[in-house]
């Protein structure tokens, strides 16, 4: 007689699904900063869904049903308000950006805007599904409530954010224009803003998170955000001192919601009712963009 084999348990969830997500990611990021063409983008294509295999992988590990865990992370049913805020949002805050962006004696060109709107719906649809918006099965969809199980929503935001921000650095060597014509410590002040602005989007998503227990609702506002920059940002190229400018007016922006959002909920980014464990708790849930917002 023969017994079923169950998987071994993760012993350190978290852990491992960070190195995992990191090392599938990075081993296809890595050939692609020297590849062409083509070739590249199938690395970049493949490496991306890294955070969601690796979400899968450690759930089963760990002896969890990874068609249950997936099945709960399309939750749906949530009130309109967060399916405004996750469309909305992103196209009010490239709508907010721009204000500053002109007042610094930036241009954009208006005449753009039907054809951008025409693009917008089938690039929101793509980057959903398949250009960004896949990344949000593992971070949101695994590693933030791992983290919500253990520390506050701030500890939590702040922690994923670094590690989502870093994940992304090998995505720079594959930039066929890193620079945009800047240099130097105006290059490295930019890359900077860029890396604050990903660790802020973080709260965002935190906020969104705890108010719907959706990884649905992330997956919409990680493509409505690459979306919305990609295709909303009314000017055909950003170069030089005007990309500096457009990368530093996201990132202001991007801290002012947040700071917004802490103060209105009082750094628990979610309703008081829903709080978190503390960080002693061991329990676990069962369940390139023009301008520089994560891809």
């Amino acid at each position: 007689m023969t017994t079923a084999v169950r998987p071994r348990p993760a012993q350190h969830p978290l852990t491992s699904y960070f190195v995992l997500a990191y090392t599938m990611s990075w081993t296809l990021w890595l050939p692609a900063i020297v590849a062409d063409g083509a070739v590249t983008e199938a690395l970049i294509f493949v490496g991306v869904w890294g955070p969601a295999v690796a979400a899968a992988v450690v759930t089963q590990r760990r002896g969890d049903s990874v068609g249950a865990w997936f099945r709960g992370l399309f939750r749906w049913r949530v009130g309109r308000r967060w399916y405004l805020f996750a469309f909305g949002l992103p196209v009010a805050m490239v709508a907010a950006v721009s204000v500053p962006f002109v007042a610094l004696g930036h241009d954009l060109d208006a005449s753009l805007l039907g054809s951008r709107l025409a693009a917008y719906l089938p690039m929101l649809v793509f980057l959903t599904l398949v250009g960004g918006g896949n990344e949000e099965l593992g971070w949101r969809g695994f590693a933030l409530p791992e983290l919500l199980e253990r520390h506050t929503a701030v500890r939590a935001s702040l922690t994923l954010g670094v590690l989502w921000a870093i994940w992304h650095v090998p995505l720079l060597g594959t930039s066929d224009d890193l620079s945009h014509g800047l240099s130097g410590a105006e290059l490295t002040l930019v890359l900077a803003a860029t890396i604050v602005n990903i660790v802020g989007l973080t709260f965002i998503y935190t906020f969104l998170y705890r108010h719907t227990r959706s990884t649905l609702l992330a997956m919409l506002l990680h493509g409505s955000f690459n979306a919305a920059n990609g295709t909303l940002v009314l000017r055909d190229e950003i170069e030089g001192a005007a990309y500096a400018a457009m990368q530093y007016c996201i990132t202001v922006t991007t801290l002012v919601i947040v700071a917004v959002l802490l103060v209105a909920t009082r750094g628990h980014l979610g309703p008081r009712t829903d709080d978190t464990a503390t960080p002693t708790s061991t329990t676990n849930v069962g369940v390139r963009s023009l301008t520089g917002v994560p891809r």
